[in-house]
């Protein structure tokens, strides 16, 4: 079953073209948020279009056959597409982008959620101390079974959140650069709280860390387990040798963002995910 159609753009042969990455999570981030105008559509090639399935491990490729002229509208392509396959369309855009927003807006687009790319570094990640854990709790691996249901009950209601499938997960565990120490719950007694999937990446700056995934089951909400786990899961990653760590977070309330920079988070970025009901085509821009 095809829940949603990522359209893959490049830029015309005298334009830059801008990269684009998947979490360990399946949702895709701009790794150059500044990349299509959909002020020049004209500037902009389709080059293929990526078939997402939910229930099957590899992704399918359909190539496109584009019309040949010049001043295709990118917004009604996609919507046909996206139309034909019965299906959503959704597309993200910068938060600074107003003119770009109100013009999805006056399509008929409303915004459903807002992703902060957040980094912490400098003096305050190297001076974090993250609060002992209370009597009773501790940090440990959780195997790959147990990692996907805690996950699962803390997703679940959530709009725009798909659980994870057995398989998704048996792959990451399998994946030749598995380290047991990105994949962690915090336990207390016979029950498991919360749960952190982390890494580090080798960057040209030295190597950086990122929290992938991170939520605490319902029935702990409300006790400040997620702040502290975020905080130790940072302080973990700058003693194995981040120098920063990044973090993505979408569906998050003002208060939860103050929170992540009460920490030390700095916003790098923020995008708003649109969505046009009729038609999940995800055109990155």
């Amino acid at each position: 079953m095809i829940s949603s159609l990522t359209f893959k753009l490049r830029r015309a042969p005298d334009v830059d073209v801008a990269a684009s990455l998947v979490g360990p999570q399946g949702r895709r981030e701009a790794a150059n948020p500044a990349t299509a105008m959909l002020d020049r559509p004209e500037a902009l090639l389709w080059t293929s279009l990526q078939s997402v399935a939910r229930h099957s491990a590899p992704a399918a490729w359909h190539p496109i056959d584009l019309p040949e002229e010049g001043d295709l509208n990118l917004l009604d392509y996609a919507t046909h597409a996206a139309v034909s396959r019965g299906l959503p369309v959704e597309i993200t855009v910068p938060e600074s982008r107003a003119h770009q927003r109100r013009r999805l807006e006056a399509r008929g687009f409303r915004a459903v959620s807002t992703f902060h790319r957040l980094s912490l570094t400098g003096p305050r990640l190297r001076a974090l101390t993250p609060a002992p854990l209370e009597a009773g709790m501790r940090l440990e691996h959780a195997s790959a079974e147990r990692f996907r249901r805690l996950h699962n009950a803390a997703i679940a209601g959530c709009e725009g959140l798909l659980p994870l499938e057995a398989a998704t997960v048996a792959q990451w565990y399998a994946a030749p650069d598995f380290d047991p120490r990105d994949w962690q719950v915090l336990t207390c007694g016979e029950h498991d709280l919360a749960y952190v999937s982390m890494g580090l990446e080798e960057t040209e700056q030295g190597q950086a860390g990122h929290v992938y995934m991170l939520g605490v089951a319902p029935q702990w909400h409300g006790q400040g387990i997620g702040l502290s786990l975020l905080a130790r899961a940072c302080a973990l990653l700058r003693d194995r040798g981040a120098l920063e760590v990044l973090l993505g977070a979408e569906f998050c309330s003002p208060e939860a963002l103050a929170l992540y920079h009460e920490i030390g988070f700095v916003t790098r970025y923020a995008a708003v995910r649109y969505r046009l009901q009729q038609p999940t085509a995800t055109l990155e821009i």
